[in-house]
């Protein structure tokens, strides 16, 4: 089940056995968007600030270097907030 949810979360680009890459793009989208809604409706400020490009950026890495176990969307900015702390105490890439 772990290849699934590396798929799905933009770890790797193996389709995992018994899955379409149709199928699994479908899910890799859905999770993107539903992320995407969420986090653009509670960081408008952010979003604004930031080209399209390195929204999309940030939120793929989001999605790829987190684990959201709750089934709450309203808890996934909670996730956002400490990743963001996070990625500002990391050095800038030389």
């Amino acid at each position: 089940m772990s290849s699934f949810f590396d798929y799905v979360r933009g770890l790797t680009d193996v389709v995992p056995a018994g899955y379409s890459s149709q199928g699994m793009a479908v899910y890799r989208h859905h999770v993107y968007l539903a992320a995407s809604h969420m986090l653009e409706a509670s960081y408008p400020a952010l979003k604004a600030a930031l080209e399209d490009d390195a929204w999309r950026l940030l939120l793929q890495d989001f999605i790829a270097q987190t684990r959201w176990d709750s089934h709450f969307y309203a808890e996934l900015t909670d996730n956002f907030e400490s990743y963001l702390v996070n990625a500002m105490r990391e050095p800038l890439l030389p």
